[in-house]
């Protein structure tokens, strides 16, 4: 299975969504789909389960997809299209699929061109547009935007599931807040999450996907009512317990035992090296050759950092790793730059020329070039020190293209990072 796939053992079907996300910017790459991923979130929040999302043109498509989504889903969400541009023709495809009429409503009229005018824009004939609402759908106020949301409660069509459907603009800065303040609040109304379905999410390290699963398969498929799923990333597995509250309970311990010391805390590797060194009051320095600043990148992407982060050394000339770390040149000259002896150096270097109480170094052959029969592209020499402990290295080989070979070494430092501060607490 690949890093970016998932897979789920299913089971019985509770309240499901579908959504319909429309625009040719979508399709054609021009504009990433954030979308799916918001919504599924939210709705899960309010124990809805999105279970099927495509992306569609502008196009009369539209209504073919709502026609079919409205007796499949009890609830339905429709973004974009809702503008005043000839290409903007949601709201009629709805209306199309619902066989209703459209009908121009005074008062959105008036706060669109209301809207407009407080801005200073000049407000044209096509801005109506965007006031012609489908009969018996309730009018969704969009501060942000002129493009009022829809919202349908029972739909007026014999055989169909769906129980609500909302059709909502797709700007993300118009398209959240509707989501938050206005369809969410009524679908937990409806729904609430009672004794609802929970998902928790186990965040696993240095270890495969398919040792994961070969090792914990049966023991889950063997507890009633729980799904699981896995998600790969490089050098991570996050394993998906899904079910009611006591019964993901029974899942999280299954894994546990399994795997104690490959977990992480949620949010993942990076925030629980931070806290782990917030915790004892250390400061950590970067010393990296391969990697070309990854490491402390990745650290610094997450708030909390400047606590524990002292410096970074990019150290990526021979040169560098003498003039910045103290490397000899007669370590470089008989073992090389890429060697158990020069990771060493370069950590007691770092942790001299820091003052850090944690140092982690590394030095490796990224490729696809510069590889030889001892040290094939792809090896790396990562090594991790603590002030007045010892230096532990390690020789790795990770195979892949560079922006993959990089990632996992900043996974595997950042891990052994972890080990070696949790083995001085």
């Amino acid at each position: 299975m690949s890093d970016l796939e998932a897979k789920d053992h299913h089971g019985d079907e509770g309240i499901v969504a579908h959504v319909i996300t429309t625009g040719g910017e979508l399709l054609q790459g021009h504009t990433l789909n954030t979308h799916p991923a918001f919504l599924a979130q939210a709705l899960w929040d309010v124990g809805v389960e999105m279970t099927h999302q495509v992306t569609i043109p502008d196009s009369e498509v539209i209504a073919d997809e709502v026609g079919r989504a409205i007796t499949q889903a009890d609830v339905v969400i429709v973004t974009g299209g809702l503008g005043p541009t000839s290409d903007d023709i949601t709201r009629e495809c709805v209306a199309s699929a619902l066989g209703v009429g459209l009908e121009l409503d005074p008062a959105v009229d008036s706060v669109i061109r209301s809207y407009l005018e407080r801005r200073g824009v000049s407000v044209r004939a096509e801005q109506s547009r965007q006031a012609m609402v489908p009969q018996g759908a309730e009018v969704l106020e969009n501060p942000n935007g002129t493009a009022p949301g829809l919202w349908f409660d029972g739909l007026p069509r014999d055989g169909v599931r769906c129980r609500f459907l909302a059709v909502l603009p797709g700007p993300p800065r118009e398209l959240h807040p509707m989501v938050n303040e206005l369809v969410i609040p009524r679908l937990r109304s409806a729904f609430g999450r009672g004794d609802a379905e929970v998902t928790d999410v186990l965040h696993l390290i240095g270890v495969g996907e398919a040792d994961v699963a070969a090792a914990v398969d049966g023991p889950l498929e063997a507890i009633d009512g729980l799904r699981h799923g896995y998600c790969a990333r490089i050098g991570e597995v996050d394993v998906r317990l899904i079910g009611k509250r006591e019964i993901v309970d029974r899942g999280r311990e299954v894994v546990t035992r399994v795997f104690a010391d490959r977990l992480v805390a949620a949010g993942g590797l990076v925030p629980t090296v931070i806290r782990l060194l917030a915790d004892r009051g250390w400061m950590l320095t970067t010393a990296e050759s391969c990697t070309g600043g990854a490491i402390a990148s990745a650290l610094t992407d997450v708030s909390g950092a400047s606590a524990v982060v002292d410096s970074g050394l990019v150290t990526y000339s021979n040169e560098a790793k003498m003039r910045f770390l103290g490397v000899s040149k007669q370590t470089l000259d008989e073992h090389g730059a890429v060697s158990d002896e020069t990771c060493r150096e370069m950590v007691l270097g770092a942790l001299e020329a820091s003052g850090s109480d944690v140092v982690v170094a590394c030095t490796g052959i990224a490729g696809p070039t510069g590889g030889s029969d001892d040290k094939p592209v792809g090896t790396v020499f990562i090594g991790v020190g603590t002030r007045g402990g010892n230096v532990d290295v390690e020789r790795c080989l990770f195979l892949g293209a560079r922006a993959t070979f990089k990632q996992r070494v900043v996974v595997k430092a950042l891990d052994m990072v972890r080990g070696a501060v949790g083995r001085c607490g």
